[in-house]
């Protein structure tokens, strides 16, 4: 696992091998050809990323939502720990900002990154779609960077 650790500044983004839970299937962005993934079924998505203990600014790319009140509520943890997030957007497409301090790392560099919906609804029901999933946010890319960078 250490040689695939992450270090700032760094992207993930959905082209890349998925380890976590609760989370569909990638889907591509046209014109761009880029990947997101819809959190759910379930509410609380995570995805696992190993890196180099320090404090670290991340910052999520959210392209969708099924409210923007779905949004507003969004929880996010770090390895079980509730942690406070902004962003200077509205509606559904946000970039969104949270602190990463070192000790909420674990001591192996696992930083399981947690995000919960107050609820979820299906794609059909949010968007009018034939789409019968229950989604909560779509996921563009999480970013990585040192604090003193962002």
């Amino acid at each position: 696992v250490k040689e695939n650790r992450i270090s700032a500044p760094s992207t993930y983004d959905f082209s890349q091998k998925l380890l976590g839970q609760q989370w569909h299937r990638r889907e591509l962005i046209q014109p761009e050809n880029e990947y997101f993934r819809w959190t759910g079924p379930n509410n609380r998505a995570s995805i696992d990323f190993w890196v180099e203990p320090k404090d670290y600014c991340i910052r999520i790319r959210i392209i969708n939502a099924t409210s923007p009140g779905l949004l507003d509520t969004l929880q996010i943890t770090i390895n079980g720990h509730p942690v406070t997030w902004n962003s200077t957007d509205q509606g559904v497409v946000r970039i969104i900002t949270l602190d990463c301090p070192q000790r909420l790392i674990k001591a192996n560099g696992l930083l399981r990154l947690g995000l919960r919906c107050q609820s979820m609804i299906s794609h059909q029901q949010a968007f009018g779609s034939d789409d019968e999933r229950l989604v909560g946010v779509a996921v563009h890319w999480i970013q990585f960077d040192d604090v003193e960078q962002a």
